[in-house]
């Protein structure tokens, strides 16, 4: 009977004194485990970054709607809206200054037209039509009429009909006879253009009238 004490006395000691090397095992076992890196983290990993341009945009606005940037004269390429600094400038000091700032602006538009600052140009004309310039209304308006827009010498992206009718028609209000004729010629182009059943023709015509 005591000898079959001391032996379960014994199987009790060394149990006890193996719990505590199998949880050291166990537990580096889980460790080892949770370092092994993962193969879809490590396949995202590889993944190329987004170019900065498919994703960034100003804030509040859209991709797309930061590529242009519409005025109550139509819709200018945002890449020409940094060469206006000069214009703007200028037309600030001729807000605050007295006699023909119309004529003046025109001059200026003028001389940016010819050096090829379209954008700087585009905003001087749209001033001094505003100031009643008949010459620079009509210049606006061939720069909307199809039959003379040109992607060299206006800062629009494409001609539009509607634009050029407006201009033409501030123009002849301004005195303007050339503007005239040249209202009498797109008309009969919008004319044609609403027989054979444009909408925005048709439209057009109703302007004319």
């Amino acid at each position: 009977m005591e000898e079959n004490k001391r032996i379960f006395s014994k199987k009790s000691g060394m149990s006890k004194n193996l719990v505590v090397p199998i949880t050291i095992v166990v537990l580096l076992t889980s460790l080892a485990v949770w370092l092994v890196p993962d193969d879809s983290n490590e396949k995202d990993a590889r993944k190329p970054l987004p170019k900065l341009g498919s994703v960034i945009s100003p804030l509040g606005q859209t991709t797309d709607e930061a590529n242009t940037k519409e005025t109550n004269a139509g819709i200018i390429s945002r890449a020409e809206l940094p060469d206006t600094n000069n214009a703007r400038a200028l037309i600030a000091k001729l807000r605050q200054s007295k006699g023909n700032t119309g004529q003046q602006a025109f001059e200026e538009a003028e001389k940016q037209r010819s050096m090829g600052n379209n954008a700087d140009a585009y905003l001087l004309y749209f001033f001094a039509a505003k100031q009643g310039h008949g010459d620079a209304a009509l210049v606006l308006g061939t720069q909307s009429d199809p039959t003379y827009f040109t992607s060299i010498n206006s800062a629009m992206d494409a001609p539009d009909q509607g634009q050029a009718v407006k201009w033409y028609k501030i123009a002849i209000d301004a005195g303007n006879k050339e503007a005239k004729s040249k209202l009498a010629e797109l008309s009969k182009r919008i004319k044609k253009q609403a027989e054979s059943g444009s909408d925005q023709a048709k439209r057009l015509m109703l302007q004319l009238q």
